[in-house]
């Protein structure tokens, strides 16, 4: 049987709570993006646009924390539960790898939609990358905790 680090308990329930403060993040951004002109468009929503810079901000810098978090204490003490568990967390931790990249594609279009470069294809990238991100973290923070549950 595996032994739980003394922390483990309050990681757990930091992590619980950071799945808790991003769901929110997640559907805010979905909806700011919605909002958001279509490239035929030449001008988009200024406070749409200022919402999903503001939730971008938000999630480029509590993801990598948040991800730290979970692989360090999280996936590494529930790895030693079982081989199911061992398994599952070797995905999360793939998955995290593959959010990581979208959420840096999602932050440098950001970056272009703030730069006020082209602004049609800004719009359009954002929206792009934005909802790829939303959906697939979603779906991600959905799947540990009804798979992890009783440990969060």
């Amino acid at each position: 049987m595996a032994t739980f680090p003394t922390n483990f308990r309050s990681d757990t329930a930091r992590i619980h709570r950071d799945h808790q403060a991003l769901v929110p993040q997640l559907v805010e951004l979905d909806s700011a993006l919605d909002e958001l002109a279509g490239s035929a468009q030449v001008f988009a929503n200024l406070y749409s646009a200022e919402k999903v810079c503001r939730c971008g901000r938000f999630l480029a810098e509590a993801l990598p924390e948040h991800f730290s978090r979970e692989e360090q204490s999280l996936f590494t003490t529930v790895a030693e539960v079982s081989p199911e568990l061992d398994e599952f967390a070797r995905e999360m931790r793939r998955q995290h790898d593959q959010l990581r990249q979208l959420l840096s594609d999602f932050s440098r279009a950001v970056q272009a939609l703030e730069g006020g470069d082209d602004l049609a294809a800004s719009v359009d990238l954002v929206k792009e990358k934005g909802k790829l991100l939303a959906r697939e973290m979603s779906e991600h923070i959905a799947l540990e905790e009804n798979q992890l549950g009783g440990f969060l």
